[in-house]
């Protein structure tokens, strides 16, 4: 999955992920959440620098530094539509 031209320009928009595992995930200064086997929705959005194009592009890989707290989900789940 990468985010095409389509996507340049501010907007709003829905990462569907899945998750296969169960456990605990820290999320950052929000805690653990516990993690289980299904699909999980983000909806975000991206209206500062970069636009859309910027957002999905960082969302599709495992974030290295996680910045947003999707991003530490993202540690056990993959993105499967945007």
């Amino acid at each position: 999955m990468r985010p095409d031209t389509a996507f340049n320009g501010p907007g709003t928009y829905a990462l569907i992920l899945t998750s296969h595992q169960t456990g605990p995930v820290r999320i950052g200064r929000l805690g653990t959440m516990q993690v289980r086997p299904g699909i999980y929705l983000y909806v975000g959005s991206a209206f500062g620098p970069g636009g859309l194009e910027a957002h999905l592009r960082h969302h599709v890989q495992p974030a290295a530094r996680p910045h947003w707290h999707i991003d530490y989900l993202r540690a056990a789940c993959d993105p499967i539509e945007i």
